[in-house]
């Protein structure tokens, strides 16, 4: 299976707090490390899904020149990580600071650099994918690879719903050009109250293609809703030692098309989605679980 993933890298430093104290107030953290930790949802999903199911993956978006990204690009050459569609800007490529807080909110702070803009490349075809998984990223590319992929291969929406780039009424857009959904419970409530409709099996209403979605509820599990079915609950994964939640979501992705790479059954692909998201968040660092699972 080839899947092309568009997403914002990013480089990562990741710290403990015991709460956000708010505006005007110190906020303790916990340690001072400030390791960068190789991110950004497309990216995650790319290592993941290459590392433990050896699934070619060609993520779409943009590095800089800075000795950190220079760095993130020899990793991926060496993970196998297909580089056709990374496009190389003289400048600083985006960071995150993450604060996590002992129940697993997250406070988050991202520089985008010159990874500000996604160039969708002119040599992107997607009958050459059988996916493409559409991650956080400017709205012009979305927009752009969402009018060049469909009905042209089967697109996932792992979404993260950013009002910085994807206004309301373009919420409604990708909706109505993707084929399966993945998102959060917030992010699934976000999107009822914004294109306000009372149920999600009203999705299938606004888009003809949209085969199902699925709604991440953490602790909780996951629903699989499908079109003219009924909802199915999956219990969650157990993780007794959670260390950081970073990249969950792209985990769960990751679980989720490396078994569909292998057959169509959604409902044994989320039960794979789970266990691997339950690994993601016993390590620091989106990716750090991959190269542990496969032994490197």
């Amino acid at each position: 299976m080839k899947i092309a993933v568009l997403g914002y890298p990013s480089l990562d430093i990741i710290m403990s707090i015991n709460k956000f104290e708010g505006l005007g107030k110190t906020t303790l953290l916990f340690e001072h490390e400030l390791n960068h930790y190789p991110g950004g949802c497309g990216l995650n999903i790319s290592v993941g899904l290459k590392l433990l199911y050896d699934v070619e993956t060609f993520p779409i978006t943009t590095f800089g020149t800075d000795p950190g990204y220079v760095e993130y690009r020899d990793r991926l050459l060496k993970l196998g990580v297909k580089l056709d569609y990374i496009e190389i800007v003289n400048g600083k490529g985006a960071y995150s600071m993450i604060f996590n807080d002992p129940t697993g909110e997250q406070l988050i702070f991202y520089y985008p650099g010159i990874s500000e803009k996604i160039h969708i490349p002119k040599d992107y075809k997607a009958d050459d994918f059988d996916y493409l998984i559409v991650t956080i990223s400017p709205w012009d590319s979305i927009d752009e690879i969402l009018r060049r992929s469909k009905n042209r291969t089967k697109i996932l929406w792992s979404a993260k719903i950013d009002p910085a780039s994807v206004s309301d009424e373009k919420l409604s857009y990708i909706c109505k050009n993707v084929n399966n959904i993945v998102m959060n419970e917030r992010e699934a409530n976000y999107l009822l109250k914004t294109l306000e409709i009372p149920k999600f099996q009203d999705l299938f209403r606004i888009n003809e293609d949209l085969e199902w979605m699925i709604i991440t509820r953490g602790k909780n599990g996951a629903t699989l809703i499908e079109r003219n079915s009924g909802e199915i609950s999956f219990p969650p994964s157990k993780v007794e030692k959670p260390v950081d939640p970073t990249g969950a979501g792209d985990g769960f992705a990751v679980g989720l098309m490396g078994e569909l790479s292998k057959s169509n059954n959604v409902e044994k692909a989320i039960r794979s989605a789970m266990e691997i998201a339950s690994q993601v968040i016993k390590y620091k660092g989106a990716q750090t679980i991959y190269e542990k699972m496969r032994g490197g």
